[in-house]
Formats: C-alpha cells, structure tokens, sequence
C-alpha cells in the first residue's frame, strides 16, 4: 500500500486564491507558526491544542491515491492527529451547509475512507457544528489567548489552589480573584488551562461569576 501514498506534501505557503490560516502552535516537539487551509481549520486547532488525548498534529500531511472511474485520483487530509496511546487519525473539516446533499463528497469520502483504512489510519470528518459548540468553543478561546501571559509561578498555582480548597473545594473566578489579589481575570484563566479539571468547559461558560471547583470536573 505504499505506492498509494504521495510523494510530497501540499505546500500552503505556495497556494493562491484561497484563505489561508496561521496558528500559533503550542503542541509539539518543535512549537511555532501552522498553515493551514481556512478559517475553520484555525478554529479547529484550538481543540487539538486543549485535548489531552493528542500530542501532535500536522495540517495539509502526507496525501494519498485512491481510484474511481477507473482513474487514479489523489486525497490531502487536512489534519493528521497523533494520539498519547500512538494511533493516528486523518481529519476532514468542513462546513456542515457545504456537504448535506452533496453528492459528489458523499461520492467521495468514502471512497478517501476505504483508502486511509487500507494505510492503517481512519479518517474521519468534522464539521463547523462541531467546532463551534458552545460554550466549549469561545472558552477555550479565553484559555488560549490568555497563554500569552507569562506561566503562572508554583507558589501562586498551589496558593490558589490551596484557597478554593479550604473554601469547601468550590469558589467563584471572581471571589479567588479577591482572595489572590489578582485584578485580570485572565490569569484565572491561566490557572484554568493548567489545571483543566476546575471548569467543566463544555458546560460552564468561562467569565467572573464561573465556578471553580477542584477535583470534581474529571
């Protein structure tokens, strides 16, 4: 099955006439500036940034050949994702309005499927009403811009922690913020990204009156 996959990547840096996106890169062994193709995919790479399970993701990766009608045809991913357990996955973003009815990818993805089975890694496809889920979405969002800060100090990180504990292990963003002294409400969010299990940020919508609770949103 070797032979089905390309010979060289899609350079995004070389493509005209579409929107390409940049995203700061955090996860990986070498962080910097991603390409990728469309606004969505940027959004994307927010989740991929805050799941736990993923160590490693590359936009626009290694395509490969499939056939239909006779005819070689060739596929580009948009993500490869590589999880912490080793597997991988390729990932197709789109628009859920660009593909209900359309008959040509539903032709298509399939046969894109059968093919990355056939290498030994799934593909799947997910699209904006994913991505967009609120209030997950615009929560990690607020994570993410607020890595811009300089890291939270260990002795501030455990004093924190230290105050939503002795107040019965639940405390309101804006009420640590009075107990630490703290008058931006972003470095709450800072202590939310490290410790991830405070919030549970696919229900709870991140701003001062969230709140926090230590060691039970596992």
């Amino acid at each position: 099955m070797s032979n089905l996959r390309g010979e060289q990547r899609r350079d995004l840096g070389a493509v005209f006439g579409k929107s390409i996106g940049v995203f700061p890169k955090k996860k990986h062994k070498n962080p910097g500036t991603l390409l990728v193709e469309g606004s969505l995919e940027t959004e994307y790479c927010y989740h991929l940034e805050f799941d736990k399970n993923v160590i490693e993701y590359e936009s626009q990766p290694l395509g490969f050949h499939y056939y239909f009608d006779n005819k070689r045809r060739f596929y580009t991913p948009d993500f490869l994702v590589t999880y912490v357990d080793g597997h991988q996955t390729y990932v197709e973003i789109k628009y859920l309005e660009d593909i209900e009815g359309n008959a040509d990818f539903e032709r298509d993805f399939p046969l894109w499927q059968n093919q990355a089975e056939a290498l030994g890694i799934p593909l799947v496809k997910i699209t904006d009403k994913f991505i967009r889920k609120e209030p997950f979405f615009s929560n990690i969002r607020h994570l993410r811009r607020a890595s811009i800060y300089p890291k939270l100090s260990s002795q501030f990180k455990l004093r924190a922690l230290e105050i939503i504990r002795m107040n019965g292990g639940e405390l309101y963003a804006s009420e640590l913020m009075e107990h630490t002294e703290v008058s931006d409400i972003g470095v709450v969010y800072q202590l939310i990204a490290e410790e991830l299990s405070l919030v549970n940020l696919h229900k709870e919508a991140l701003g001062p009156d969230v709140l926090l609770k230590w060691g039970t949103n596992d």
